[in-house]
């Protein structure tokens, strides 16, 4: 009898069949989330099946909107049960799948009653919709940064596909995090490699829209300026709001000194 073969996947494979970058991985393995199985001699990184059911957990976890470290603290829990996370993964999942079918039903109502095919009363043109800050928002961020930038980040995030999306928030999370790791070793926010994280993050947000250094300088002064983006930060770790907009302030003054004609 011959023993069976376990299947290996290279970091690349993996990233490509779950739909996240190389660079998500190797955060993960660089913070101990998602480590590999083993490494070959060629330094390869090879996972296994266990390895994929660990990473679809922590994929679930964050469409669930959980941090890396308390996905960790309970994927490394000894009670963890995977089957029991994967029933409870559903039920959220079904219940999300819900809400999205009243609001899809809304739409299509709305469109019945705006060509005269159905009656509607006005309070149902909003069954469904439990996210009206976005609105908000995007009507701030219009009269902040202009119609044409926020329709061009609208359109584009619009055009993605579930996994795409994920994928990107992924790589931004993946960046803030290495700056984050920066702030807590004790390293300035003007230091060299801050600067390059701040470069990879503005090229991150360039995924989104066109972000010149003007719109990049003014997104940093927003996070500190603006409460509600300042939370999303201090989420991850104390004092990282400012932290991240002062190398990006950085970032845009160096980037600026090197365009100048000499």
């Amino acid at each position: 009898m011959h023993a069976l073969v376990k299947m290996k996947y290279t970091i690349n494979k993996l990233a490509k069949m779950a739909g996240v970058s190389v660079r998500t991985l190797h955060y993960y393995d660089q913070i101990g989330l998602l480590k590999p199985s083993h490494i070959g001699e060629n330094l390869y990184r090879y996972y296994e099946e266990k390895d994929l059911l660990r990473l679809q957990q922590v994929l679930f976890f964050r469409e669930l909107e959980f941090k890396l470290d308390e996905i960790k603290q309970i994927l490394d829990d000894t009670n963890f049960d995977m089957l029991q996370a994967l029933s409870s993964h559903g039920e959220a999942l079904k219940a999300e799948r819900h809400r999205y079918d009243r609001m899809i039903n809304t739409i299509e109502n709305t469109i019945k009653k705006m060509t005269g095919e159905k009656g509607m009363k006005d309070e149902d043109l909003y069954e469904g919709l439990t996210k009206e800050q976005v609105q908000e928002y995007q009507e701030e961020a219009r009269q902040r940064w202009g119609k044409d930038t926020v329709d061009q980040s609208v359109a584009r995030v619009k055009s993605w596909s579930k996994e795409k999306l994920q994928s990107v928030k992924d790589e931004g999370g993946a960046i803030v995090n290495e700056i984050a790791e920066k702030m807590k070793a004790g390293v300035p926010p003007e230091d060299a490699e801050v600067r390059k994280l701040a470069g990879q993050y503005h090229r991150y947000m360039n995924n989104f829209y066109d972000c010149s250094l003007e719109i990049f300088e003014g997104l940093a002064k927003m996070y500190v300026a603006d409460e509600r983006f300042t939370a999303n930060y201090e989420k991850i770790a104390p004092g990282l709001a400012q932290y991240v907009s002062g190398a990006m302030i950085n970032y845009c003054k160096q980037s600026k000194e090197q365009k100048k004609p000499a």
